[in-house]
């Protein structure tokens, strides 16, 4: 009988590049209490604003969920892919008084040149109102996106929150 694939299988075949395009996933074994507090989204938008500045990656779009979080971002020349995520999962469990627990693996897709951003912007943008974590008039709090993007992407939603059809 085959021993079903591990984490290990997430690394098969990943490569780190900068200048790519990647949509990541990181899942937490703990889960943060609603509302978020604070201090741990004012980290989440800090780093990821900090990956911009130092030029370690260009955050397009992240979300913050209670168990999980979706990054979309172009990797930089300074780290690996590998190296950003531990990054961003150190400096939210240190935020959070180490009450959140990331998971060791995480998932992470290269987006081909012809892949569009669009649908993947409004999966992670709509994550949380999917899940029932948040209602169509409520804007979700651990959503981020990088103010370049933030100018098209807002053209895409109905006064920055979900189309109803999509609800």
């Amino acid at each position: 009988m085959m021993k079903p694939p591990g984490h290990g299988a997430l690394r098969k075949g990943r490569v780190s590049q900068g200048g790519l395009t990647y949509f990541i996933t990181i899942s937490s074994s703990t889960t943060l209490e609603l509302p978020f507090q604070e201090k741990i989204l004012k980290a989440w938008q800090r780093e990821l604003q900090c990956l911009g500045e130092d030029k370690t990656a260009e955050v397009r779009c992240a979300c913050l969920m209670p168990d999980h979080a979706h990054i979309l971002l172009v990797l930089g020349d300074k780290l690996s892919l590998g190296r950003v995520v531990a990054r961003l999962k150190t400096k939210l469990s240190l935020q959070s008084n180490y009450r959140l627990k990331w998971q060791r693996a995480y998932y992470d897709h290269a987006l081909r040149k012809e892949e569009a951003l669009t649908p993947v912007m409004l999966y992670i943008f709509l994550n949380p109102y999917r899940a029932c974590l948040t209602g169509r008039g409520q804007v979700w709090s651990g959503f981020y996106c990088g103010e370049k993007d933030w100018k098209w992407f807002q053209a895409c939603l109905d006064q920055d929150l979900p189309k109803p059809e999509w609800m």
